[in-house]
């Protein structure tokens, strides 16, 4: 990358044997005058000038100079920019907002009526706006790396699975209520999985534990520890979990709220031989009709001044704490 302005003419070779670097302060200043990045971005096939207005543009780095310019991967431009090996950025200043709108639309006869020059061999744009040039040599060691790590995989979604079956023989579930967070999801299941619970059981709001994030979140526990969407027929959530305590258990909703017994008093205490625990969002808990419908209130006690913990890892403590007094 370099100002285009350092070269001794419009048209003239790059500087040094690998790239003529922007002064820190001339590129500082450049970016600078961006307060809503709007760009053009050109190059050429033979001295055919091509461009588009391109808005994801920002800086990330003074030392060594580099931006982000964001092109969608099925366009003719970066086809070009790839043949011709550099790309020139056109900042436009404020006056030049119907360049913006003339590059904007599709075709090939942008230029038309558009002043432009060869500056170190990319088009620039005649006017005040700033003015940088990339080789694409640069912009590939700078991105060019596998998104995926070199893993792929395409999988058939399994049936659902139903409460009923997964209840039969379960003595310890966990019950997600209204939890949409991915990552969340995903780190109870990972301590599902990590401390012996035999199933998680889902709320109609809680996020799909097959998705993407969700199942990288928890290792892939999402694929191994089993699960299902507890609802009832009549849509009511309290009908759902009287379902659950019909079915031979004792709820046990979690939460930071007083009054509700101490983890370790309710697991030490209890001998209730089959478990459904309920976790809700961070910070508020489960509901109060979950509390309502709810066997016992828990919580994890913690200091003064602390809202409430990661739901993954309150969810942690407690399955540890009440699986460990099992083996026990």
């Amino acid at each position: 990358m370099q100002d285009g302005g350092t070269a001794p003419d419009e048209d003239g070779p790059l500087v040094g044997p690998g790239y003529d670097r922007v002064d820190a302060t001339v590129f500082r200043d450049t970016l600078a005058r961006v307060p809503t990045p709007v760009t053009v971005v050109t190059s050429h096939i033979d001295r055919k000038p091509h461009g588009t207005t391109v808005s994801a543009f920002t800086s990330l780095s003074l030392d060594p100079p580099m931006i982000l310019v964001s092109l969608d991967q099925t366009s003719s431009l970066l086809k070009i920019i790839t043949e011709s090996g550099r790309f020139g950025v056109n900042v436009l200043a404020s006056g030049q907002a119907s360049l913006a709108t003339t590059f904007a639309r599709k075709g090939d006869d942008k230029f038309d009526g558009v002043a432009w020059y060869m500056d170190h061999d990319a088009p620039r744009l005649a006017g005040k706006g700033q003015w940088l040039v990339c080789r694409t040599d640069q912009f590939t060691r700078l991105t060019g790396y596998n998104i995926h790590r070199g893993c792929l995989a395409l999988v058939r979604r399994p049936p659902p699975m139903s409460v009923a079956a997964l209840a039969a023989s379960a003595t310890m579930l966990v019950v997600l209520e209204g939890v949409a967070n991915a990552d969340n999801v995903g780190g109870v299941f990972r301590n599902a999985g990590a401390f012996g619970a035999d199933a998680v059981l889902l709320s109609p709001g809680t996020c799909d534990p097959l998705y993407r994030k969700a199942i990288r979140t928890s290792m892939a526990a999402t694929l191994r520890v089993p699960f299902a969407r507890l609802d009832h027929e009549s849509g009511s959530w309290a009908d759902a979990l009287a379902d659950l305590r019909q079915r031979g258990f004792s709820l046990v909703a979690m939460t930071p709220r007083e009054p509700a017994d101490d983890l370790e008093q309710f697991a030490s205490q209890t001998k209730h031989s089959r478990l459904a625990v309920l976790f809700g969002t961070e910070g508020a808990g489960v509901s109060s009709e979950a509390e309502s419908a709810a066997d016992y209130r828990v919580r994890i006690p913690i200091v003064d001044g602390i809202d409430s913990l990661n739901l993954a890892v309150a969810s942690g403590i407690v399955l540890y704490r009440l699986l460990a007094a099992r083996a026990g």
